[in-house]
């Protein structure tokens, strides 16, 4: 799995994100069924094949794949768990990136206040 992202990653670090694309749904799909659609390296690629829309323009399918991830893992967990809570930063990001500032200052205000709850105002993550 790791040498699969990594690859990806190169590939888009390099400007061929049509290629990078190909081998970050490939890794999501093998990190889904290896580790399951919630474990936080299955969070990571799913992250990483988002920002790879972004760069072929497909913001919006970006935002759905994250916005799709972020339900289910508060469906599954919680709206105050870690993976939660990790898949709303990306989440914020391409909203914001996508130019709805104000939805994206919602999502990372309801990030900030879950991680309040869940690990405390004083903890560094928070």
């Amino acid at each position: 799995l790791m040498a699969l992202g990594n690859l990806a990653c190169t590939f888009g670090a390099l400007g061929h994100h049509a290629l990078a694309e190909v081998l970050k749904r490939q890794w999501v799909e093998l990190s889904v069924r290896t580790l399951g659609d919630q474990h936080n390296d299955t969070l990571a690629a799913v992250d990483g094949l988002a920002q790879t829309l972004c760069a072929l323009g497909r913001g919006a399918e970006a935002e759905a794949i994250q916005r799709c991830q972020a339900e289910d893992c508060e469906k599954a967990f919680g709206p105050d768990h870690p993976s939660t809570i990790l898949a709303l930063g990306p989440l914020a990001l391409t909203l914001r990136v996508l130019g709805r500032p104000r939805e994206a200052r919602a999502v990372q205000q309801r990030r900030i206040e879950a991680s309040e709850r869940s690990l405390g105002v004083h903890d560094p993550a928070t």
